[in-house]
């Protein structure tokens, strides 16, 4: 899902790969949930998922300009207040983050994916290039994690995976900071895009309200599309597409 591919690489040809491989894996059908952009006047309820892209090549003046005003009052009184954000690799500090993105996942109700094992080898795992990394972010009030963003860049583009607020200390604007940082790392970095992977308008209304301040644009998904890797594969790839339609 999403945009994951540098430009000018054949799409087609690494899903071709990428189906061999599977198939080699005895795994019996392959979903892919292609980023293609669609006219808001199109995305309707219907759609299966939406996300907020940010277009981050526009640079950090433009960005702060788009930001809405009561975000960027967030991002000062942060600083003002003596909120820190920095990157971490401490096991202790992501175990604290992850127990946030626990509570708030029981509070909202909703399936957390991942443990904290995972985001450790994530961070700390030696890269095959340099055009991949994941990072956690953690922003601190008094030595005490208030907020916490793990985002993983493919290339030029950025992704959201993982976020967490004390809800005791987010009146620091502890959301705020952690993202503006994360923002101003990637395009360090020569990002173009910051995906924030999802919003949900009625089953998460806080988050997109929080999302949508960033200023970015919001865009869906097409259908998911199930292709059969095998005879068995096909078969219950028509079945998975029937139910996605």
């Amino acid at each position: 899902r999403g945009p994951v591919l540098a430009e000018g690489v054949d799409r087609e040809l690494v899903l071709s790969s990428l189906r061999r491989k599977l198939k080699n894996s005895r795994l019996l059908v392959a979903i892919t949930n292609p980023w293609r952009e669609i006219p808001e006047v199109s995305i309707t309820k219907s759609s299966v998922h939406r996300t907020i892209c940010i277009d981050l090549s526009v640079g950090e003046e433009t960005l702060w300009k788009n930001l809405d005003k009561q975000w960027r009052y967030g991002v000062r009184r942060a600083g003002r207040e003596g909120v820190v954000v920095e990157r971490s690799t401490d096991d202790g500090e992501i175990d604290r983050f992850f127990v946030l993105c626990s509570q708030i996942s029981e509070k909202k109700e909703f399936v957390l994916p991942g443990s904290a094992e995972l985001i450790k080898e994530l961070v700390k795992c030696n890269r095959v290039d340099e055009s991949i990394e994941a990072c956690l972010f953690v922003a601190r009030h008094q030595d005490e994690i208030g907020a916490g963003v793990v985002v993983i860049r493919i290339g030029v583009n950025l992704h959201y995976i993982w976020g967490g607020v004390n809800r005791e200390l987010s009146k620091f604007r502890v959301g705020e900071a952690v993202q503006w940082a994360v923002i101003k790392w990637g395009l360090s970095g020569g990002c173009k895009q910051y995906d924030l992977e999802g919003i949900d308008p009625v089953a998460n209304e806080g988050t997109y309200r929080f999302k949508k301040k960033m200023g970015g644009r919001v865009i869906a998904f097409e259908v998911p599309k199930a292709v059969g890797l095998n005879c068995r594969g096909r078969f219950l790839a028509g079945f998975i597409g029937r139910r996605f339609r």
